[in-house]
């Protein structure tokens, strides 16, 4: 995985959350502009290499309440 799919990913993340089932997988290939399989295989590799962590639901609430900073 290259650095800049690795900000693709975690800018993705951040704003929307892990991805779960099929429908998310293709937002994250329509952002990221890959295939729904890349998509995939890179968000289970980020996983696997520890970059990414399922948010817990109080993190996740935090998360979208946050307005950030211009």
């Amino acid at each position: 995985m290259t650095d800049s799919e690795r900000i693709m990913l975690l800018y993705y993340i951040a704003k929307h959350g892990m991805p779960q089932g099929r429908a998310q997988w293709q937002i994250v290939a329509a952002i990221c502009g890959w295939d729904e399989q890349h998509a995939k295989q890179a968000l289970d590799q980020a996983v696997a290499d520890g970059i990414l962590q399922r948010a817990t639901p109080e993190e996740e609430a935090a998360w979208m309440n946050h307005t950030p900073e211009r």
